[in-house]
């Protein structure tokens, strides 16, 4: 088997004549061509005559994608096309991969049905070549994208700054706001003049608010 170059030359039926040095066919259900395009083919000489594959060129591309990616520790998009008991499946470069449910997020309890049919990046984190097998992990790079944020939320943060969050859960003693990937604290006494409110009855979760910070610590993260 080699892979070659060559131009249609004429279709015939079900078949494509084509001249490359000798003459091959190509059946119409591995590629359909326009007379006198040029395609890249899977050379497999039977029979005296050379048949040809676009489908198994492009999916021999499409692995070789996939090992390097693998190798390489490259992010890869696929589409999520199925939800299943230990996780969702997602199609890249025509490669089914498995992502287990505890890798397809950040969050706990992720309703991976909400992934269904959208796209996803993730990395190839376990290749097995002989079963044809491949796991991937969207809570790999979500856990970078993560650490990159706080990182850089400690490093400009300061009293006094005012930024802007919205508020995530709200108690009887004030309203936890994230502002960039982490929760403050904004106390009730903080949230109105009105000491006689309630939080809920000043904010509620989704909201968005301007906060100044008063104090924090790097240590605690708080």
């Amino acid at each position: 088997r080699a892979i070659g170059r060559g131009k249609v030359v004429k279709v015939v039926g079900a078949i494509l004549a084509t001249a490359v040095i000798t003459t091959g066919i190509a059946h119409l259900s591995s590629s359909i061509a326009k007379d006198q395009a040029k395609i890249d083919k899977y050379v497999n000489d039977k029979d005296g005559y050379v048949t040809l594959s676009l489908k198994k060129l492009q999916v021999n591309a499409a692995q070789q994608k996939i090992v390097e990616a693998f190798e390489n520790g490259e992010n890869v998009t696929g589409v999520v096309t199925e939800i299943v008991n230990v996780g969702m499946i997602a199609f890249a470069y025509g490669q089914k991969v498995s992502i287990p449910g505890k890798l397809a997020s950040l969050k706990r309890n992720q309703d991976l049905n909400e992934l269904l049919k959208k796209e996803v990046t993730f990395r190839i984190i376990d290749m097995d070549r002989r079963r044809r097998k491949l796991v991937g992990s969207v809570r790999a790079i979500l856990a970078e994208e993560r650490k990159a944020q706080l990182e850089a939320f400690w490093a400009n943060i300061e009293e006094g700054k005012e930024v802007e969050g919205t508020v995530k859960s709200v108690t009887s003693f004030g309203a936890f706001v994230d502002i960039g990937g982490v929760d403050g604290l904004v106390h009730v006494s903080e949230l109105s003049w009105n000491s006689y409110q309630q939080p809920s009855e000043i904010v509620k979760v989704g909201d968005k608010l301007t906060v100044k910070i008063l104090s924090f610590d790097k240590e605690t993260g708080k």
